[in-house]
């Protein structure tokens, strides 16, 4: 670190560049915005990074001198703009401000670091996203064996939490980072050998984990190890919420997150530089209430982010997503992330969906109102924070305005969960009325021009503000009666920050001015002259505006100050109105779109999901050339828990598995969902493993990267979870595909697990005659020759063709590469391979299907093996059936794995489908 530091100064012996050099010591990886006049200056290696990360021009301070400087900087004024720049690099910046007036200072003017801006910690209005939380974390892994602590803090909203995860959960702490998406993570510093190696282990895994995830790779921020110290992280925590014991939280519990808080709440209040006083509430995230949903889940079902074109559009949050408020809009992405796993919950929360739905006058009076409030969440956080300004304070009076409005509206609510949240609503009328009395109905926006502070609030004020008047009025007389006196028409009485003010005259009157007149500045065209009559007003005149600007920001600070003290207040407000938006949202584009509500099985009740004239919420929306289909899906877990569904590519079988896997989420959200009817049971886990894709970024081919997310799915899917399975196993070759996908559907059979399973392996139907709740359903095609139509109906039965072909045609390959394929598979139908090679291999030769297919139907068919897939091809040499049978005699079941009896498996296959010995 020391030669970091060292390597980041400026060689200089100025005293300005000795003052950089401590401050810059002091924070050694940031880049230090130092204020000097009108600009913030970068110098050294600051300015280097700068100037490329900010595309602006490097220069140099004492060019040419032996203690030349490189330097650049931004104007003071717009430094906002800058500072995102960098922050939205994840870059660190310090902010050295002048303590001192320039004017009055004497030697070198005092400057201090009044804060730090990190990418987790920025609470501009140009980066925050209003429909998504800005999260900075602090991880504490303590080894193995012991659970790992999360605090997680959104510093625009004054959001604090904190959540464990069990030594067998660092999978789930994946998943909930990546859907959190924190900007910044802090992790402590190692204070032993051993505690170091592990961190850094950690360290690397985190980095992997959540490298390209939507929001940009994270900063991982190293803190001092005794932040995370459990004592003094309690001290640090019951200080700032000014208790005696964390128990009134109810975390008192939690050990390792209560270690994280404390170090997050130390990094946020060492950069901030201020008291966090709007961080008022410390809370457990309740995930043992909450489904977990795993990072493939939510990429495949695209509940957030759209695969293909990035953003919300053509995603579930963008359908759902009405609300007219951005504090309700992260909680309704809070609510799609994290479905409710609580019956009663979810059916409140359908309740309150169910009423606002049903009045339609109500609602969108209800959601016009809300619209005004705007993101009163983020407004009350920045008035708690030393970037605060007057824009703030009148979109807070703005905002509260608006909730005035509210209170009949909840008068009239009937269902007991929008009771609750009336019964939770305060107004905050005395806030209001104090914003009314205290500033100006339009006031200035510039804190340092002043013109905020109303009327009869500070009599000083007022009288000084008379003052002021009556001084421009004695001007505008001095005007007046000094061109009378000279003559001169054109006399202007003028004032600029450098000279004050002063009598102006061009150089064309220059003869007729008085003596008593006393020049003060010639310009090229005019002169500027000053009587002891204009200096005596300008004395009074100025000495008033000064005292007039100090007494506005002292009672600007005074007021920021009592609004701090009703930040929980204005925050319980402010969760009650984002409810409703998130309600009124799904209420609507309930009505929108034609949505019902979903029907919950009783806990206990034999698990089902029957759906009628099921849609896809996404799809139905998308102008395509023709209308959507809806489809019913019935799954339960005693008859038909299992569906193997079969049919071409391009004919919807994914659709439709995805459709049912979005309706399942909506309802347990609490959301109505896109159908006639649908009965659902409650789902513990959510599962999808949807198309295929490389994850070139960590090393994960599209076989390997299905192959994870299959055996995630295998390890943790229970009777209660839904399973949605797409063509499992084609990443290998055709053999080696089928037996994983037959062996999975084994497996989620005996598991219990409600499943859709879309496979193009026709010989898996025969697991419908194996095991007794796998049902057999195909997405139907109506066949004219080599053309196909699509009806996009899922029913009983499976799918006697692939339609590769075809599908190539609709593709648009061209004919004559069709007509090849044509001739290619007419050779291998018959037994031949194109270039003359006999005898089929089928376990080597994936494209020999159409052969694969009719032996499989004689076998089953066959009268010997009735309802049974035989492993015995029908024309093995007896030979060849007599060595495989000596084999599998020989055979030490025990000791195989799962692989090797695959791989065992295929290759006796393969041995009778030749004739060689």
């Amino acid at each position: 670190m020391k030669n970091s530091v060292a390597s980041s100064l400026v060689e200089s012996d100025t005293p300005m560049m000795r003052q950089f050099n401590a401050l810059k010591e002091a924070y050694p990886d940031c880049i230090l915005f130092f204020r000097a006049g009108d600009f913030y200056e970068m110098f050294g290696e600051d300015a280097r990074r700068g100037s490329e990360a900010l595309q602006i021009a490097l220069t140099t301070r004492n060019k040419g001198s032996p203690n030349e400087v490189p330097m650049c900087g931004v104007p003071f004024h717009a430094c906002e703009q800058y500072l995102n720049r960098l922050t939205a690099q994840g870059f660190k910046i310090a902010i050295a401000e002048q303590m001192e007036d320039p004017a009055t200072a004497k030697g070198l003017v005092r400057r201090e670091v009044v804060r730090v801006v990190t990418p987790g910690t920025t609470v501009s209005g140009a980066l925050l996203e209003g429909d998504q939380h800005r999260y900075i974390a602090a991880v504490e892994p303590r080894g193995t064996g012991q659970p790992i602590g999360l605090a997680l803090a959104d510093l625009s909203t004054g959001l604090f939490e904190i959540a464990e995860f069990g030594p067998a959960e660092r999978e789930r702490l994946w998943d909930f980072l990546r859907l959190e998406q924190p900007r910044e993570i802090l992790l402590p510093q190692g204070r032993s050998p051993h505690e170091q190696q592990a961190v850094a282990g950690f360290q690397d895994e985190l980095a992997r984990r959540l490298k390209d995830q939507p929001g940009g790779d994270p900063r991982i921020e190293a803190a001092p190890g005794t932040w995370f110290d459990e004592k003094q992280a309690t001290r640090v925590l019951t200080q700032h919420f000014q208790v005696a014991s964390l128990a009134g939280f109810g975390v008192e519990g939690l050990h390792a997150a209560l270690a994280a808080a404390g170090a997050l709440l130390a990094f946020l209040k060492d950069t901030q530089k201020s008291d966090l006083a709007h961080i008022t509430q410390l809370r457990e995230r309740s995930l043992r209430t909450r489904m977990r949903l795993d990072e493939a889940t939510v990429e495949h079902l695209e509940l957030f982010e759209n695969r293909a074109q990035g953003g919300s559009r053509h995603t579930l949050f963008g359908v759902l997503n009405l609300t007219r408020t951005p504090m309700g809009a992260r909680l309704l992405r809070d609510w799609l992330g994290e479905p409710l796993l609580d019956g009663k919950a979810i059916e409140a929360r359908l309740d309150g969906v169910a009423e606002l739905a049903g009045n339609a006058v109500s609602r969108e009076a209800l959601r016009g109102v809300f619209a005004q409030i705007r993101d009163l969440e983020r407004t009350v956080a920045r008035i708690g924070l030393p970037v605060a300004g007057m824009a703030d304070i009148v979109a807070l009076r703005e905002a509260l305005g608006a909730v005035q409005i509210l209170p009949p509206f909840f008068a009239e609510f009937a269902c007991s969960a929008l009771r609750q949240l009336a019964g939770e609503f305060d107004p905050l009328e005395d806030v209001y009325l104090y914003l009314k009395g205290r500033f100006l109905e339009e006031p200035g926006l510039r804190l340092s021009e002043g013109g905020y502070i109303a009327a009869g609030v500070l009599p000083e004020l007022d009288s000084l503000r008379e003052l002021a008047r009556t001084s421009k009025e004695v001007l505008a007389g001095l005007e007046a009666k000094e061109r009378e006196r000279t003559g001169i028409g054109s006399l202007k009485v003028r004032y600029n920050r450098v000279f004050g003010y002063y009598l102006e005259v061009t150089r064309v009157h220059q003869a007729k001015v008085p003596a008593d007149w006393q020049r003060k500045q010639t310009l090229v065209n005019a002169e500027r002259y000053t009587t002891p009559e204009l200096q005596e007003i300008e004395d009074k005149l100025l000495s008033a505006e000064e005292r007039i600007q100090e007494l506005e920001q002292g009672e600007f600070d005074s007021a920021r100050q009592i609004l701090v003290g009703y930040a929980r207040r204005m925050q319980r407000t402010a969760r009650v109105i984002a409810e409703l938006d998130a309600l009124a949202s799904l209420a609507q584009a309930a009505r929108e779109n034609g949505y019902v509500r979903p029907t919950l099985r009783a806990p206990g009740a034999p698990r089902r999901i029957a759906i009628v004239q099921g849609r896809h919420p996404v799809i139905e929306r998308i102008a395509l050339d023709e209308p959507f289909v809806p489809n019913d899906v019935h799954l339960d877990a005693e008859d038909q828990q299992i569906l193997l569904i079969t049919g071409p590519n391009m004919a919807g079988k994914s659709t439709v598995m995805r459709q049912v896997a979005l309706i399942q989420l909506m309802a347990q959200a609490g959301s109505f969902v896109p159908a006639r009817s649908a009965e659902l049971s409650v789902a513990d886990r959510l599962f999808t493993r949807v198309g295929a894709a490389d994850n070139l970024a960590r090393g994960q081919s599209t076989f390997l990267l299905e192959m994870i997310e299959a055996a995630n799915i295998l390890h943790h899917a229970t009777a209660a979870s839904l399973v949605i399975l797409d063509e499992i196993g084609r990443g290998t070759s055709t053999f080696d595909g089928i037996s994983i996908a037959w062996a999975m559907v084994e497996h989620l059979h005996q598991a219990g697990a409600l499943t859709l399973f879309a496979t193009h392996y026709h010989e898996l139907t025969q697991l419908a005659q194996e095991l007794k709740r796998v049902r057999n359903f195909n997405v139907s095609i109506v066949e004219d020759g080599d053309r196909l139509a699509f009806t996009r109906k899922l029913v009983p039965g499976e799918a006697d063709k692939s339609y590769g072909i075809q599908v190539a045609r609709l593709a648009g390959l061209p004919a004559q590469v069709i007509g090849r394929a044509h001739q290619v598979m007419d050779l291998l139908v018959a037994g031949n391979l194109p270039g003359g090679t006999s005898e089929l291999e089928l376990a080597d030769a994936g494209s020999k299907a159409g052969a694969a297919r009719e032996r499989g139907r004689k076998s089953r068919s066959s009268p010997d093996h009735p309802g049974q897939l035989s492993m015995l091809a029908p024309d093995a040499s007896p030979q060849n059936e007599r060595l495989v049978a000596e084999e599998l005699r020989a055979l030490d079941i025990n000791g195989l794995t799962p692989l090797e009896a695959l791989n065992l498996l295929g290759r006796l296959k393969t041995r009778l489908a030749s004739d060689e010995t």
